[in-house]
């Protein structure tokens, strides 16, 4: 004899039988109260899917201080957003580009957002960091810098991302204040021999004639 597990689709079995040392059980129920090991269809569990965040969005999430350029010692932040909440540990970074292209590529490194889903880089603008174009922000060039970026539950989040164009609307001049006025850089001084030279021209007349030792030439 076998015993059937019940179907839940349809009715219960109610009646069946058994051999256990020479006795015959008459229900299911006995069956199980010898095999209780056996009670029914064992039904799988389903297991819970972890899904790695990614990111979702990218932008500039700063503006300058005056009109559209950034100056000297302004910081310039851009934001990604994840599909989850994620943990940083660690220094990640994010390139951004200023222009000519290759000479303007810099990092931006993570600042905050652990703990949410958006995190932000920053870049602080020094000399001699340049940019009529406006910044832009590179395709997938995030990257952990020996840190990480996890989810609650501990996966690795996804680096890929999409990149920004450059934007007009954030020029980088390191030489302009941040009033909007371009600093002048100041002339080196002249040597003293120069400074001598040129005194004696502008002078004229008898420092011109006496020559550097006072001796009036002939």
């Amino acid at each position: 004899m076998t015993w059937t597990a019940p179907n839940y689709s349809v009715s219960p079995v109610t009646v069946t039988a058994d051999v256990w040392a020479g006795d015959w059980y008459d229900s299911a129920e006995a069956h199980m109260a010898v095999y209780p090991q056996q009670s029914g269809p064992q039904t799988p569990q389903p297991q819970q899917q972890s899904s790695a965040p990614v990111v979702t969005s990218v932008a500039v999430t700063s503006a300058p201080a005056s009109g559209q350029t950034y100056s000297l010692g302004e910081k310039i932040s851009a934001g990604l957003t994840f599909t989850d909440p994620v943990t940083v540990t660690g220094t990640p970074r994010l390139k951004i580009d200023m222009d000519p292209a290759h000479w303007g590529e810099k990092w931006a490194g993570f600042e905050s957002g652990s703990g949410s889903s958006v995190l932000t880089f920053t870049h602080t603008v020094v000399e001699p960091n340049y940019s009529t174009q406006g910044i832009a922000v590179l395709i997938d060039s995030l990257g952990l810098n020996g840190g990480t970026i996890r989810s609650a539950s501990g996966d690795d989040a996804g680096l890929g991302h999409g990149g920004l164009a450059h934007d007009p609307n954030h020029k980088v001049d390191w030489r302009q204040s941040s009033s909007g006025d371009v600093a002048m850089t100041p002339v080196p001084a002249l040597p003293v021999v120069w400074a001598a030279l040129l005194a004696m021209l502008l002078l004229g007349g008898g420092a011109w004639k006496s020559g550097f030792n006072g001796a009036p030439r002939r």
